[in-house]
């Protein structure tokens, strides 16, 4: 692929900032979390169409090759994670009896371990619902992917539209499908299309796409600021989960988004993308952490400690990702490279 310089952010670079704005949210208060992960899912669309369409299609048993791939990606950290934040929760008695009840349930177990159905449950690390809809995308998208390749023409517009019908559903919180993949399709269906129609934003309107999505962003971050203060004017939507406030902030990300694909990553990016991930989780049990040693304490002294839970953060990150995420991963990736036919491994860390 062509390479365009100075167009964007890095690949790594963006999906860490990503990572940051759903700890920022989880910690700080403002809701910019759930465009971030909507936008999570336009790049895990490009991404997955990439690397079937240049890598799993030429390894023995596809199909089950990329899924066992994805499943090895996603389950060994997010299981560690897991298990973390029970044991945090154990001995902080942050669950109330029936919570524990809730837990210990075998449908739940089987739930949370093949990360499947917890959408729909009681969860303690809550960022696992989107991996929850990432995973069943996994599953579904080798199967679209097959039918997709070559579409121009009419076919383009048609999958473009469909793309744009599906988000639509969203913004207005038409959810036919809440436990299901087609509910965030469009998001991941927009990222697909890009990879298979070959359509690339131009630098011009992917400036002006993450300038449009900076503005928006710092818009909620103020209106929360002001309706702390008690200075607000009467915008509700601002200010906690917004279907249509979210899915139009990232419908002003995505051309930004998509950009970052396109720009050079070297090997310090792509590490940097990769430990976008176990962030992701660790922010989690490191935010119940505070919570919990803070119970009881004024929100000045919970304000001042957020840079040090912030830094706490990002060590763990680094611990995790040096120590446990890489070489898991490492192992993955000479897994599906002995499966291949021909070709060499693809750098990715999605």
């Amino acid at each position: 692929m062509v390479k365009e310089e100075g167009v964007g952010m890095s690949p790594g670079a963006f999906r860490m900032m990503l990572a940051a704005m759903v700890a920022f949210s989880h910690t700080a208060g403002p809701q910019i979390g759930k465009p971030a992960v909507l936008l999570f899912f336009i790049l895990s669309g490009y991404w997955i169409a990439k690397m079937w369409q240049e890598r799993y299609v030429r390894t023995k048993a596809p199909y089950l090759t990329f899924v066992v791939s994805r499943a090895w990606r996603l389950l060994p950290i997010y299981w560690f994670c897991y298990i973390v934040t029970l044991v945090i929760a154990w001995l902080t008695e942050r669950c109330t009896a029936e919570e524990w009840a809730l837990i210990s349930e075998s449908g739940w177990i089987t739930r949370t371990v093949l990360l499947l159905g917890t959408a729909i449950q009681y969860r303690l690390l809550t960022s696992a619902w989107s991996l929850d809809y990432e995973f069943q995308f996994y599953l579904l998208a080798p199967l679209l992917l097959t039918l997709m390749p070559g579409w121009r023409g009419a076919l383009a517009w048609a999958g473009w539209l469909g793309c744009l019908l599906l988000g639509a559903m969203y913004s207005f919180s038409i959810h036919p499908w809440p436990a299901l993949v087609l509910h965030f399709m469009g998001f991941f269906g927009a990222g697909m299309m890009m990879q298979v129609t070959g359509w690339r934003p131009g630098p011009m309107l992917a400036k002006i796409s993450l300038g449009l999505f900076a503005a928006g962003l710092l818009a909620v971050c103020v209106y929360f600021v002001l309706d702390r203060a008690g200075m607000t004017f009467g915008c509700p939507w601002m200010l906690g989960l917004h279907d249509g406030r979210d899915g139009v902030l990232a419908l002003l990300g995505a051309p930004a988004a998509l950009a970052s694909c396109l720009q050079p990553s070297n090997a310090w990016d792509r590490a940097l993308g990769a430990a976008s991930y176990p962030l992701y989780l660790v922010q989690k049990f490191v935010d119940v952490f505070f919570e919990q040693w803070l119970r009881g304490a004024s929100m000045l002294t919970k304000t001042a400690s957020l840079p040090l839970q912030w830094l706490t953060m990002l060590v763990v990150t680094a611990v995790l990702y040096r120590f446990f995420d890489r070489p898991v991963d490492r192992w993955r990736q000479v897994w599906v490279t002995s499966r291949q036919s021909g070709g060499g491994l693809m750098q990715s860390n999605v």
